[in-house]
């Protein structure tokens, strides 16, 4: 403390791990563990205490004041099922994944991180995006003295790949860490687009009471009322 207060007085700016974490949200870089996932087991472990957190707080509440989750459709509220979302074999034999008769393969993802993020606007428009990742990654890696990634693993490698992306909220709001991204069909994001576009160009109201009815087409779009409880 000593030592920290006369860095203080001294007019340096002490900061701390949340502080660390923010800077790098602010910058737009991946910020250690928690930004990492899966990837390392670090970023695991990180996963698996936050999820334990999460779960402890939503058993805590009431149930008539927790989001139900098997109603809105969320399988994995507390913990992302990466090894579902890298499932190549999506739609292939749906009937032997119902039956559950074929045993699924463990996957590994992998951070696609700098520098190989540099190269991702060339990568989404190469005609064989495969080949030219696997080629991005020996080049690295030999530049840094690693063994070289095996041409049969081009397909692993290309699937397992996760890239980071900046979520920016339209308007209010501020995610927490883990937070929940729901998809949207066609036909919801058409909805949703309309809305934003009738609210740009006629203006929108803000709502005065938590009960008031929606002043706008987006806040009627999302209104706790007009949801569909599938």
């Amino acid at each position: 403390m000593y030592f920290l207060t006369s860095f203080v007085f001294a007019g340096c700016m002490i900061g701390g791990l949340v502080e660390r974490r923010n800077h790098s949200r602010e910058c737009g870089v991946p910020s250690f563990p928690e930004h990492y996932g899966v990837t390392c087991p670090a970023g695991a472990e990180w996963e698996n205490t936050k999820a334990m957190e999460e779960k402890a707080r939503w058993e805590k509440k009431p149930p008539a004041k927790r989001p139900q989750y098997s109603v809105l459709g969320t399988s994995d509220p507390w913990k992302p099922d990466w090894q579902r979302v890298l499932d190549t074999r999506k739609g292939e034999d749906e009937e032997m994944e119902m039956n559950d008769t074929r045993q699924k393969e463990t996957v590994q993802p992998w951070l696609f991180t700098h520098p190989l993020v540099d190269h991702l606007p060339s990568l989404i428009k190469s005609a064989e995006p495969k080949s030219m990742l696997l080629k991005l990654v020996n080049t690295f890696r030999s530049q840094r003295g690693s063994a070289t990634v095996d041409v049969k693993l081009a397909e692993e490698l290309y699937t397992t790949a996760l890239v980071q992306v900046k979520v920016e909220m339209d308007g209010r709001g501020s995610p927490g860490d883990m937070a929940i991204i729901y998809s949207l069909d066609a036909g919801e994001r058409d909805i949703w687009l309309a809305a934003k576009g009738r609210d740009k160009q006629y203006g929108r109201a803000d709502w005065t009471q938590s009960d008031a009815e929606p002043k706008s087409e987006l806040q009627k779009v999302c209104h706790p009322y007009n949801v569909d409880r599938r």
